[in-house]
């Protein structure tokens, strides 16, 4: 969906011929009415169907809070907030009782928090437009208001509001934008609607279903939940997208689209944190500038459906997808769950898709861990391949399959010679041939049957994907120096052995996987599509460079 334009200067210099101090009279196009500054002051100012609000700091200060008796924004009409810059804040509390529905277009040059505790409703259609956007059917007091603290749902939230704190639904159908901050939407009950999008362009996107919460910063640090309940609800089934995205809930559902997508490293991450229950079918995508980004699931029961996906490739080198937990259970950002599922046709992808190692991919629970899906941590251009651990405490069902194969060198050189896909001989010879055609023979290792390197050296500029990959087994002893199948019940101390001796351990693991993969797929083990790790329901795969 293309980014609306900003709001054209010379439509607020037009809205600005008509003007009163409090609110609109009956009739008018917008909506927002009742108004009651309390911090700094406010002009509202009507030209048909165009409402702006042009406020004034607050002495020494950045920002204004506004009290209104109602806001909304009906269809075809526009409420625009003035501010004196874009790094001003404005705070806006409706406290009539009455929802607040946008229909229009709301839009902002700064910062916009709106807090109505009766509920919040973004239509189809409809804009929200800013430098960055706050809204919250969680309370906030008057004297924090006031003071600038962003603090929703505490103790003296509903002193001044009609409508119990987060007793509203917060939910989504149309579009919020913000251009140079971050989108934060806050209450007891969020939902994204298959047809919204929200995004920020220059900052992160945060979904906070609590019953009390803390804006203290900018991005995912900045968002405290101080109380949430196993009944505060996340849904989304839209697309939220900005250098990092964050759902905190109680109970959370993604069914639609994460875009993760940062133009420097310190962006690029995932969050979905619930306290009870996390359930994901939707896509996942993270990447920073240099490197793969980080997705990290955690609740007390979390279950990846089909068709989900989670991807944190990129050309550099992998990323990091923790489902339930950390390596080894030992990571502190995220809390170890009791129950993980990850279902056939879930797809978690880590690879370097260039040049570079694949990341690392761990599913982990305290109790029970089933995994059929697929996990992707593929090397390229010389890389190694990644680490991948699949963990429950109490015989993990694990019947999903597994590639960390490392790759080579790419097909595209200097010199014009690329390596080509070659068939497999006894002595290791064998023909390769590149994408273009051209043909060549060259020697693979001298490796004894099956075991021997394959392939050869083909004159021309071929690149055959199947090229990337190193010839041979699904894992290649130079690429991955040390893999563990062990049973789960025998770790941590079996990890630690096997991975002390890798050579023994790699080797060990090749010829049980050569075993599975002649059974499973006796066309061709060499491919590079067949290249797949097959582990029963009773063995854990546990995989380090």
């Amino acid at each position: 969906m293309p980014l609306p334009a900003p709001f054209p200067l010379s439509l607020v210099r037009r809205a600005a011929g008509v003007a009163c101090a409090c609110g609109l009279a009956a009739g008018a196009w917008a909506q927002p009415s009742g108004l009651s500054p309390l911090h700094g002051s406010a002009v509202v100012q009507t030209a048909g169907n165009v409402t702006t609000v042009v406020t004034t700091n607050g002495a020494g200060t950045n920002r204004s809070a506004l009290d209104w008796r109602s806001f909304g924004v009906p269809g075809g009409s526009t409420v625009f907030f003035s501010q004196p810059n874009t790094a001003s804040l404005s705070i806006n509390r409706v406290l009539g009782g009455d929802p607040s529905s946008i229909a229009g277009t709301l839009g902002s040059n700064g910062h916009l928090v709106l807090v109505n505790p009766a509920g919040i409703a973004v239509a189809p259609g409809a804009v929200i437009d800013t430098a960055g956007f706050t809204a919250s059917t969680l309370g906030m007091s008057r004297s924090d208001a006031i003071a600038g603290r962003l603090s929703f749902g505490g103790k003296d939230s509903d002193r001044d509001f009609a409508s119990k704190s987060g007793s509203g639904r917060l939910e989504v159908r149309g579009q919020v934008l913000a251009r140079n901050g971050d989108v934060v939407l806050i209450g007891a009950d969020l939902e994204t609607d298959s047809g919204a999008v929200v995004q920020a362009i220059a900052g992160d996107v945060v979904l906070a279903a609590g019953h009390s919460v803390e804006v203290t910063g900018r991005g995912l640090e900045g968002i405290l939940m101080q109380v949430r309940a196993p009944g505060d609800r996340a849904v989304n089934l839209g697309t939220l997208r900005g250098d990092s995205v964050a759902i905190f809930a109680g109970q959370l559902r993604h069914s639609g689209v994460v875009q993760a997508d940062s133009a420097s490293n310190v962006g690029g991450r995932v969050v979905l944190q619930a306290s009870d229950a996390a359930e994901i079918d939707g896509s996942i995508e993270a990447s920073a500038l240099a490197h793969g980004g980080s997705v990290l699931v955690s609740a007390a029961k979390v279950t990846l459906k089909a068709p989900a996906t989670i991807n944190v490739s990129h050309a550099k080198g992998g990323g990091e997808i923790l489902v339930g937990g950390g390596w080894q259970g030992q990571d502190s950002r995220v809390a170890n769950a009791r129950q993980v599922a990850v279902e056939q046709g879930v797809l978690l992808t880590a690879d370097a898709t260039l040049r570079g190692d694949g990341g690392m991919v761990v599913v982990w629970s305290e109790q029970s861990t089933r995994f059929a899906g697929t996990i992707l941590s593929r090397g390229a251009g010389g890389g190694a391949g990644g680490r991948v651990e699949v963990s429950g405490a109490h015989s993990p069902d694990v019947r999903g399959t597994v590639d960390v194969i490392g790759g080579a060198v790419p097909a595209s050189t200097t010199d014009g010679k690329g390596k080509g896909k070659g068939d497999s001989g006894a002595d290791g010879n064998g023909n390769g041939a590149d994408r273009s055609g051209n043909s060549g023979k060259g020697n693979g290792s001298d490796d004894p049957g099956s075991l021997g390197s394959s392939g050869g050296r083909g004159n021309g500029s071929g690149d055959d994907p199947a090229a990337r990959r190193l010839p041979g087994h699904p894992f290649d002893p130079a690429s991955v120096s040390a893999v563990a199948l062990v049973p789960r019940e025998a770790q941590p101390e079996a990890v630690q052995a096997a991975l002390r001796e890798p050579a023994a351990a790699t080797d060990g693991f090749i010829q049980r996987t050569s075993a599975a993969l002649a059974a499973a797929a006796p066309s061709d083990p060499g491919d590079a599509s067949q290249r797949k790790v097959v582990v029963n329901e009773t063995q854990c795969a546990v995989v380090t460079r």
